[in-house]
């Protein structure tokens, strides 16, 4: 039996959402402000590296934690890739990244 390839998920930066993160010197967090949804959401220092990351080209989950290896602590791998997919979708939820099957 062969089973059919799983297609991967392509996480990508919304365009308009780079207008709506605000920042301050000194502080690990930063505001978003969806325009579509008209909500303000406090965003963790991994969401600005997420987004910016992302800004740069799109990638999958597999390729956005090699790009977060230094600071995926040594045998926590799995760990880490669950916490990635549930902030992912949290983001998602907030308009700020979105993705595609490729």
């Amino acid at each position: 039996m062969v089973l059919d390839s799983v297609p991967v998920g392509i996480w990508r930066a919304c365009d308009e959402a780079r207008a709506g993160i605000r920042s301050w010197d000194g502080e690990s967090s930063a505001v978003f402000y969806s325009a579509h949804s008209g909500d303000t959401h406090l965003i963790d220092a991994l969401a600005v590296e997420l987004h910016e990351l992302l800004s740069a080209r799109p990638m999958s989950e597999p390729q956005i934690l090699a790009a977060l290896a230094d600071v995926v602590e040594p045998g926590c791998e799995a760990e880490a890739a669950s916490e990635l997919h549930e902030h992912l979708l949290r983001l998602k939820g907030f308009g700020l990244l979105r993705e595609s099957l490729d």
